[in-house]
């Protein structure tokens, strides 16, 4: 049975996934892709927090060039819907306190605030606290997979 609109998932996207699939790191990369597929072919949509935008052009830096980057930045906010951080997600997840390394703990508000249905992270151990399922990317696909 395949998925219908009214199943698609909104997946939110940890940085680590954006940069696995940027610098096609191995098998993560290759999960990675599988993610990005399935976005593309209509079963999921894909979310990611403004921040990650930035730390992944931080990152990526020491391996592409910066036009490089410039075409990946505009091809993922294409492919995923960019959650804003704010005032009030900062607050929030500072007083949520899900996790001692803030970021982590951004993260999961920008999920929160953007209805997103679980996380997708390399780092589950960051997320421990969040109120939305996390997955690590070979457990989402499986899931995913599953399902259609």
């Amino acid at each position: 049975m395949k998925n219908t609109e009214s199943n698609i998932k909104r997946v939110f996207l940890d940085t680590n996934i954006l940069l696995d699939y940027l610098l096609e790191r191995g098998t993560d990369g290759i999960n990675a892709d599988n993610i990005f597929e399935a976005s593309t072919e209509g079963k999921i949509d894909l979310l990611t927090a403004a921040h990650s935008i930035t730390n992944l052009s931080y990152i990526a830096r020491k391996s592409l060039t910066h036009q490089q980057i410039k075409l990946a930045i505009m091809n993922f906010c294409g492919l995923c819907e960019v959650v804003d951080i704010n005032n009030d997600s900062i607050e929030k997840a500072i007083k949520a306190d899900y996790d001692p390394d803030f970021e982590d703990s951004l993260q999961i508000q920008c999920a929160v605030d953007s209805n997103s249905d679980c996380i997708v992270t390399r780092d589950k151990r960051g997320f421990g606290k969040s109120p939305i399922k996390v997955q690590h990317p070979s457990e989402f696909l499986e899931e995913l997979q599953s399902h259609v």
